[in-house]
């Protein structure tokens, strides 16, 4: 049986309105299994509870309720100084904003996890993932000097960096034009290929298919799965 990286049980995200008593489901009883090398895309129309399912799964966000096993540990009891750990070491996370930081160049951006996790920079590995996503003659480019999918790829470098057991991409497509949006599917594809882990959130059919499985959400709750790659 191949390795379970993730194993989610039970898993609720309640939000209580401020001055209210009324509860919002966002995620509401989810029971799932990633395996290792698995590309899986969380598909469901704005306000369906996906994003919310990627941040407890980038552990950006707590559950209410249930179980999250991430590579065999229990992070929903861990408290907040070893979930930040957890997460500059074992999560790559790319926005749909690319989240760069408009004063660094691109390889500073891509050292900024091995700061935060207090390794020293590697520069070597940091050229290697920029290469790997195309940009190894954009190294010392400003944020503002490239396009919006060069960015979106100095995001999937910075993911990369650590070397993450888990990657997680939130509407990664969502701010690029269709030609951009291949291009960073392909790099997922390439990664996917070289046995990453991947969970990708889109509303985009077109998108979800290049995953190699695809999980339908609405209203909190997982609704049906199907095969990806067609």
């Amino acid at each position: 049986m191949p390795e379970v990286v993730v194993e989610l049980c039970g898993i609720r995200r309640v939000f209580r309105e401020q001055g209210s008593s009324l509860e919002v489901h966002a995620v509401d009883g989810i029971d799932l299994k990633i395996a290792k090398g698995e590309f899986l895309a969380i598909m469901g129309a704005s306000g369906s509870g996906k994003s919310t399912l990627l941040h407890i799964l980038g552990c950006l966000d707590r559950p209410t309720e249930g179980k999250y096993l991430l590579d065999g540990e229990d992070v929903s009891i861990l408290n907040d100084d070893r979930l930040s750990q957890l997460r500059n070491t074992k999560i790559g996370f790319i926005f749909q904003t690319f989240n760069l930081i408009p004063q660094l160049n691109v390889i500073e951006n891509v050292e900024l996890p091995l700061l935060y996790s207090g390794q020293p920079i590697d520069q070597k590995r940091c050229i290697e993932v920029i290469t790997a996503v195309g940009l190894e003659d954009r190294i010392s480019f400003l944020p503002n000097r490239i396009s919006g999918g060069e960015m979106q790829r100095v995001a999937i470098a910075r993911a990369l960096v650590n070397n993450p057991t888990l990657l997680v991409a939130d509407e990664p497509t969502g701010n690029l034009d269709s030609k951009s949006s291949q291009d960073i599917m392909h790099i997922f594809e390439e990664l996917h290929k070289t046995g990453r882990t991947i969970v990708v959130v889109t509303h985009e059919e077109e998108i979800a298919r290049r995953a190699e499985r695809i999980m339908h959400f609405s209203d909190g709750k997982i609704v049906r799965e199907e095969k990806g790659f067609s």
